[in-house]
């Protein structure tokens, strides 16, 4: 049975395992570990997300499942668990760069946008100046 939580330390290594293996950035991910969450099956870390915030915008990263659970909306309850937490931390905005997952976010209410025009503590982030490619896809989505 699949569970989910706020990551903890002990987790890191194994998100970061998840991340690679879906090519995602993992550089910058130990600085705003303290914002992630887990999917968990027999205490083997199965789905991962994160986000960064900023005042009241987040940018979401790092949504991962392991392939061999993909198919379970692992990814939507962790994506809907996040959505809640950004609540409680009165965030009003989420954005995001995507360069695989832009027709899930879609679907979920993220809209296209210029990325020149993503607020500056956004734009100042290690994923939009470093990690992500400029063929990223920007996405936003209003929370309130």
């Amino acid at each position: 049975m699949i569970s989910y939580r706020k990551a903890n330390s002990t987790d890191l290594a194994h998100v970061l395992r998840l991340l690679q293996s879906h090519n995602l950035p993992t550089a910058d991910v130990p600085g705003h570990f303290d914002h992630f969450a887990v999917a968990v099956e027999n205490e083997q870390v199965v789905g991962c997300i994160g986000m960064e915030i900023y005042g009241s915008d987040a940018l979401l990263r790092s949504l991962a499942v392991d392939k061999q659970y993909q198919g379970r909306q692992i990814g939507d309850q962790l994506y809907h668990r996040l959505v809640e937490e950004a609540g409680s931390q009165q965030i009003s905005k989420l954005h995001l760069l995507t360069t695989t997952a832009e027709n899930y976010f879609a679907k979920r209410g993220f809209a296209l946008a210029q990325r020149d025009r993503s607020p500056q503590a956004i734009q100042s982030t290690s994923e939009f100046s470093e990690l992500c490619p400029s063929t990223a896809r920007y996405m936003v989505k209003s929370l309130k």
